[in-house]
């Protein structure tokens, strides 16, 4: 229904233009009846109508005048013109402002109808025309979306057989990355809650919750692109430092402290991250884990950055405690075979670490991380190499404790000589786990006696130093063994990691500190070593069930 108005100075046209015509029926609604130009063009500007039906001759402010103001003003509103045969060349004066149609005097009211009408016509061809313009925007724009996704996803997971492929591609597209620019990849793992009887929503409903919860988080600062990449599995690509837009090929001022490198995340990226996590949990139920790569300033270098990701998500320090995990606290820790360029530091140290506190199964399965199970053969001579080091190793392990090979095993000669005719991976594997089981016995006896002392010194390592900046790395670097191991012993002694730990610790500490009526969330936070408060607040409330400020209101002192 389109809205008109009239304006005349005499009342009786006015009411009688207003009950002649049955406008509804011409898909127009009256809204106002107005004396004069001047009152018209005032209602005209606080509330615009489609229509305006007018005199020309009127006091205060005559129609022409009006109109030549509405157009200046409204340009879209529509005005037709009534008047005496008298008036019609000066009605001619006023073509330039666009009037829709010009109705003599005395009104005849099927050609005023007709006149309304064709004025209703172009109205609604107007709008349609609009509305099929918006719609041809926005269904470009989603294609554009789309088509980007599409290369995102192919350039995350190394689908392109070049740079030069890929670059061309991203012009595509209309994807750039400003000069001064930087980007990070977060990847989302979707879990299925441990205890549910409720089956998982949908997998459009996820990937819709996913793309809204993205695009709230997303701002002129920090653009952040979804991408999806399986049905559990989501990358969130961040821009900062550039344009707002990715592919405007607008480029903004670059941010502080810009270059790839230097930081771990970029600038409001993790309070991002902790709010895509803490509303996912509210919008599908799922538990969500974060993966985040390091920061580039390149588009081609995102396979290398989404396979960080993976690495971090992988990683085996971190449990549903620690929801975000930073690949750069986990570079180097993934399992990796060591038949050819192994750091024999770290091999010392690992396998000193197994036969100190490892049962078992974990010496077991320290050899099987050294020598690959799977995968392609390993050469022969490196595996023979890594036998015969890993003995020599074990040679100076007893030395530190007096002993020799010979007083373990009677004759040493016969251990050196099997190495050499053993044929296959898995028969070196088997063999070398007969020979360390009582050299670890010979040095250690059973580990349950040290694993117990062992995770009482992690315990107060972490009792005496939660506040600062600690890591698992310098925590097992205290108790001299390697990161893996010392994370290993430690949860088969309590059952949680060593990080695990430290949150709960903190976590605990936290409590004790938000009982102060004093005290703030932010300086509870630092001291219990937490830098940045959103983080704090959000593995307080998957401890707790309660945000800091909630549990403080709770607990009075």
């Amino acid at each position: 229904m389109y809205r008109m108005v009239i304006v005349d100075d005499k009342a009786v046209e006015r009411r009688g233009l207003q009950k002649a015509i049955d406008w509804g029926d011409l898909g127009v609604q009256v809204v106002g009846t107005y004396a004069n130009g001047r009152l018209a063009l005032e209602a005209v500007d606080a509330d615009p109508p489609d229509i305006v039906l007018s005199d020309i001759a009127m006091p205060v402010l005559n129609g022409i005048e009006m109109a030549r103001e509405i157009h200046a003003r409204h340009p879209d509103v529509r005005i037709l013109f009534m008047s005496c045969h008298s008036d019609f060349e000066y009605a001619r004066s006023a073509v330039e402002l666009g009037i829709a149609s010009y109705v003599l005097k005395p009104i005849d009211l099927d050609e005023l109808k007709q006149a309304v009408g064709r004025v209703v016509q172009a109205l609604s061809l107007a709008e349609l025309r609009q509305r099929e313009l918006q719609k041809a925007k926005e269904d470009s724009k989603a294609s554009l979306a789309l088509a980007r996704e599409h290369f995102l996803k192919d350039l995350m997971l190394g689908n392109y057989a070049s740079r030069e492929e890929a670059a061309g591609h991203m012009n595509l597209v209309d994807l750039a990355l400003p000069a001064g620019a930087s980007l990070q990849v977060a990847a989302l793992s979707l879990l299925r809650p441990r205890e549910s009887a409720d089956p998982p929503p949908a997998g459009y409903i996820v990937s819709y919750a996913v793309r809204e919860i993205v695009a709230r988080f997303s701002g002129a600062d920090l653009v952040l692109l979804p991408v999806q990449i399986s049905e559990t599995r989501y990358a969130v690509l961040a821009l900062a430092g550039g344009t707002a837009e990715a592919g405007s090929g607008k480029s903004a001022a670059p941010a502080a402290s810009a270059a790839p490198g230097r930081r771990t995340l970029l600038p409001g990226l993790l309070d991002a991250l902790a709010g895509i996590h803490d509303d996912m949990g509210r919008r599908t139920g799922l538990p969500v884990k974060l993966g985040v790569s390091r920061i580039a300033g390149d588009l081609l270098s995102l396979p290398s950055l989404y396979l960080e990701t993976d690495a971090a998500l992988g990683s085996v320090l971190y449990s549903e405690s620690d929801p975000i995990i930073l690949y750069e606290a986990v570079a180097g820790l993934e399992r990796q075979p060591v038949l050819t360029g192994a750091d024999l530091d770290l091999l010392y140290q690992d396998l000193r670490s197994v036969l100190s506190t490892g049962d078992d199964g974990e010496l077991d399965q320290f050899l099987e991380d050294h020598f690959a199970a799977e995968g392609p053969p390993a050469p022969e001579l490196a595996v023979r190499r890594l036998a015969y080091t890993l003995l020599n190793m074990a040679v100076l392990l007893l030395a530190e404790s007096g002993k020799t090979l010979r007083d373990v095993f009677g004759d040493e000669a016969d251990l050196w000589q099997r190495v050499a005719r053993i044929e296959t991976v898995t028969s070196m594997r088997e063999w070398l786990a007969s020979v360390f089981r009582p050299v670890r016995d010979a040095l250690w006896g059973r580990p349950d006696s040290s694993r117990s002392r062992i995770v009482g010194s992690i315990r107060e390592i972490i009792h005496q130093d939660y506040a600062e900046p600690l890591k698992v790395d310098d925590i097992a670097r205290r108790v001299f063994l390697s990161t893996r191991y010392c994370n290993t012993l430690f949860k088969k002694e309590t059952g949680l990691t060593v990080f695990d730990y430290l949150v709960d610790y903190r976590i605990r500490m936290a409590m004790k500190l938000l009982r102060n009526p004093d005290s703030k969330v932010t300086a509870v936070a630092s001291e219990v070593g937490y830098d940045n408060p959103s983080y704090f607040c959000l593995l307080f409330k998957r401890h707790t069930g309660l945000t800091p400020a909630e549990y403080k209101m709770r607990n009075p002192a």
